[in-house]
């Protein structure tokens, strides 16, 4: 049998049984993970932009800009916390 398994004329079939579950948990899970640090990074970086970069004219179109931004980082982050709240985790 050794001798066999040598020459590669043996082959073994294995199947795992309920992986697939835990595969998409962890993937949803990662997906969250990578939701929040993307949300977060929008939120800084949108604080850190309004702080720093006033260019000549942009006083009238700016804060609506950021504004509409900010609104939609906060949808984005209203939705990342709903599906978070209906998985019950």
């Amino acid at each position: 049998m050794l001798g066999q398994l040598e020459r590669g004329e043996i082959t073994f079939m294995y199947r795992l049984e309920g992986l697939q579950e835990s595969l998409r948990e962890f993937q949803q899970a990662a997906n969250r993970v990578s939701m929040s640090i993307l949300s977060a990074a929008l939120v800084i970086g949108l604080g850190l932009l309004m702080l720093i970069y006033h260019p000549p004219g942009w006083g009238e179109y700016g804060s609506w800009f950021f504004g509409l931004f900010f609104v939609a980082v906060v949808f984005f982050n209203i939705g990342l916390l709903w599906k978070i709240w209906r998985s019950g985790r």
